[in-house]
């Protein structure tokens, strides 16, 4: 058997608009099989790099990027996600990140993409493994890691400009994630 490891930089797929179906590509298991048409575009991608031709960057780009358009198909025709739901989870995170700070609930995420608050909660499980509401605290928390670092806002501003409606929820939450209370990430991070 050939075994062939082929590693894509998504942030290179970027310019040919792949990054909008970032759920699709971590959704893919590390190892695959692939048809014998696709193995034989990723020798010649070899080939062409190994020789390094007039333009073989180009050359194994295009070779590596159909045998990619292959397995997106294959991937999703074999998936439980579709490209509306591809979508609609986008909308949906697109939405949640951009009002992180405010009071949101399930039914405002559902309503962005048009869905029921159960379609809404089905759609996070199966694309990312969690609900809407605990992307949401992510967000948060992400937010409230930056501030911490960043500004001399004391830790129940924080807590209250990334959404959270309680000081003491804030700092349970946060110490579930990092094993420390808030005041001490600050103080870890800015020593």
């Amino acid at each position: 058997a050939v075994i062939r490891s082929v590693f894509f930089q998504t942030s290179a797929l970027a310019a040919c608009g792949i990054m909008d179906f970032a759920p699709l590509i971590s959704s893919c298991p590390s190892f695959i099989s692939i048809s014998a048409t696709s193995a034989r575009k990723i020798d010649e991608a070899c080939i062409v790099i190994a020789e390094h031709g007039y333009l073989y960057q180009m050359e194994a780009s295009i070779l590596i990027s159909s045998v990619m358009l292959a397995l997106f198909r294959e991937r999703a025709v074999s998936s439980e996600m579709t490209w509306e739901q591809d979508r609609r989870l986008q909308r949906l995170m697109s939405f949640i990140k951009d009002h992180s700070g405010e009071g949101i609930h399930l039914k405002d995420i559902a309503e962005t993409a048009f869905v029921s608050e159960r379609e809404c909660l089905r759609i996070f499980s199966s694309s990312l493994g969690i609900s809407p509401i605990q992307f949401l605290i992510s967000c948060r928390i992400r937010e409230a890691e930056r501030l911490l670092r960043e500004s001399s806002c004391n830790i129940s501003e924080i807590a209250y400009a990334v959404g959270f409606i309680s000081l003491s929820h804030f700092s349970a939450t946060f110490r579930r994630k990092h094993g420390i209370a808030p005041s001490e990430y600050r103080r870890r991070e800015l020593s």
